[in-house]
């Protein structure tokens, strides 16, 4: 029994290379459905000879009965050893395409029997064996470097390729823009064997989570290749899984782009809203230098790339409103809310700007020290005094208050910016010529200023425009004529 499991079940043109058979006897094998070596043995321990073959004569027959003579005596066969049940029949026939379509020899494809039975096909590594027979020396090697494919290896120029199979940089160019739709047909190709390769995909449990959608990670490519032993990257994975599903699922992103994690979406949302259009879109904003957030409407952003001959309904639960939300957060750090997608600010916050925020939290008028020490104790800035002044002044939002180094917001209303003297003759112009006193010009003051009355006298004493007037007990009027003056 030893001997029997080191016997490889040889497939009806491997068997031509090594014994040499004529090319009727391939043809007689193969119209009789005897296209392994398990098959024609079993077919010679019924029948003892071939001549009931199609085509078959004396020569053909001697052929495949030394065959078979050989391998029953070398391995010491028997009837009962050669039996062949449903599970091993398909997998000979999956074997035999895939020799015929991409030269992937038996002893190559013989090692993924157990998991093909099994239901767990180490489909991936499987792909990546048939491209590697597929594809020529040259474009396996263009697939291995330059596309971000697989861990470990760095992308080469055009040059260095050129340099390598002596191509000139536009011929390797042409190759690596021509090669994903290769691949993507030779996995078309390898769809038409009997192996379910949907259902295989399905199995992975990541993915039964994400009906609608594929989103695909480094986490989840990490657990193929632990599972498979393969190194391949998130973006292969996707580009793999994509072409799996026969276009079910199309990827958004260009083959040129690498990220964080890919994404395939289910063709039924990509054909309504131009899905790709956005993620660039996403992409353009994310390179831009932003000094504000920009705040993006998840409904406006749909409708904009929108295929209208779908008649597509909008809602903000909708499958697409997640996708959106997940591709922006994952990929470019957006921030989302019910109906939008943020992208926040991305440049250093100016001191100036520091300075607004910190009277807009105070909410009243702040002194030049009250102002340096929050900002000292709030950010981690070190202004002098004087740099710190000459920021406030520069700065369109806020105003200084007479010249007490009092600053406030230009978008308060309640706060009069005016010198005292000016705000006590805003006053007296209320009632021109009528005096009024000290106590209630000092009430109508402090409304705006912290100060007292003898502060108020003195700055009206020192007001060399003679606008105003000083009467007995304390009373002040402005001048209204030549007499006043």
């Amino acid at each position: 029994m030893a001997k029997m499991n080191s016997l490889k079940n040889f497939n009806i043109y491997e068997l031509q290379q090594m014994h040499n058979l004529s090319v009727r006897s391939i043809n007689g094998c193969v119209d009789a459905g005897l296209v392994t070596l398990y098959a024609i043995i079993n077919y010679y321990f019924k029948h003892g000879n071939f001549t009931y073959l199609r085509r078959c004569g004396a020569k053909c027959n001697n052929e495949l009965i030394n065959i078979c003579q050989y391998y029953i005596a070398k391995y010491q066969l028997t009837k009962d050893m050669l039996k062949i049940n449903a599970s091993d029949q398909e997998f000979d026939e999956f074997k035999l395409y895939v020799h015929n379509n991409f030269n992937l020899d038996s002893a190559t494809a013989e090692k993924f029997r157990e998991s093909y039975k099994q239901k767990s096909f180490e489909l991936f590594k499987f792909i990546l064996l048939v491209l590697e027979n597929a594809l020529s020396e040259k474009e396996y090697y263009i697939f291995l470097n330059n596309y971000n494919f697989f861990k470990g290896y760095n992308k080469l120029s055009y040059q260095e390729i050129g340099d390598r199979f002596g191509l000139t940089r536009e011929r390797a160019r042409q190759i690596y823009k021509a090669l994903p739709r290769i691949i993507a047909k030779i996995i078309s190709k390898l769809k038409k064997c009997n192996l379910p390769m949907e259902t295989y995909v399905r199995a992975y449990d990541d993915l039964q989570n994400m009906p609608n959608y594929y989103h695909i990670d480094n986490a989840f490519a990490e657990r193929i290749n632990i599972r498979e032993g393969i190194n391949i990257t998130p973006k292969l994975c996707c580009f793999l899984l994509s072409s799996i599903s026969d276009k079910n699922y199309i990827g958004i992103q260009d083959i040129d782009v690498n990220a964080q994690c890919y994404y395939a979406i289910n063709k039924t949302y990509f054909d309504k809203v131009k899905l790709d259009k956005i993620y660039t879109y996403f992409e353009n904003i994310s390179k831009k230098r932003r000094p504000k957030e920009i705040v993006m409407s998840i409904t406006d952003l749909i409708k904009s790339n929108m295929n209208y001959s779908t008649g597509y309904e909008i809602s903000n639960n909708d499958i697409l409103h997640r996708f959106l939300k997940d591709v922006s957060s994952t990929c470019f750090g957006f921030v989302s809310g019910d109906n939008t997608i943020t992208a926040p600010r991305n440049t250093l916050t100016k001191l100036s700007e520091h300075i607004e925020l910190i009277l807009k939290q105070n909410g009243t008028p702040m002194t030049l020290d009250e102002i340096y020490n929050k900002i000292l104790e709030t950010t981690n800035k070190h202004p002098t005094y004087e740099s710190l002044r000459s920021s406030i002044l520069n700065t369109d939002d806020v105003v200084a208050i007479g010249k007490t180094s009092t600053y406030a917001l230009k978008s308060w209303s309640d706060i009069n910016t005016k010198k005292i003297k000016d705000i006590v003759y805003e006053y007296l112009s209320m009632t021109p010529g009528v005096p009024q006193s000290i106590a209630d010009i000092t009430e109508y003051v402090t409304q705006f200023r912290k100060t007292n009355a003898k502060n108020i006298r003195t700055n009206l004493k020192l007001d060399k425009t003679g606008r105003f007037v000083f009467e007995r007990g304390n009373y002040i009027k402005i001048a209204v004529g030549e007499n006043d003056k």
